[in-house]
């Protein structure tokens, strides 16, 4: 069985390696700052429809940002022929044909961790 804290670890990597290109972190260090500090009030990076020029979202979208996405498919479901993290879930997932609302939170929360470490503009 896959481990929680190793599939927690998994997941925040991930959270790591993604947050800088996907929310298109770049230039100095206080704008990135400003738009961290954006998209951390109220959780402003969960919602859809993202626009962190405009400080814009789709409020009706919650935990609709494509990272959540993205990262629930690399976790549960690769495209490689590596053996899935958590199998166990995975097929749960599919025979319910339902999303647990704990693993929306679960890639949240890690998205949210990863956003924190730049919270400083690196």
């Amino acid at each position: 069985m896959y481990g929680c804290a190793t599939l927690i670890s998994d997941i925040i990597t991930k959270a790591r390696e993604h947050v800088k290109a996907h929310y298109n972190l770049s230039g100095d260090l206080h704008t990135i700052s400003e738009d961290i500090k954006w998209l951390l009030e109220k959780a402003h990076f969960n919602y859809g429809d993202l626009n962190i020029k405009e400080q814009a979202f789709n409020e009706c979208k919650p935990f609709f940002n494509e990272l959540i996405v993205d990262l629930i498919e690399c976790q549960w479901f690769p495209s490689s022929s590596r053996v899935k993290s958590d199998g166990k879930t995975t097929a749960q997932i599919l025979k319910d044909n339902s999303l647990p609302t704990s693993i929306i939170f679960l890639v949240a929360t890690a998205i949210n961790h990863a956003l924190k470490e730049w919270t400083n503009g690196h």
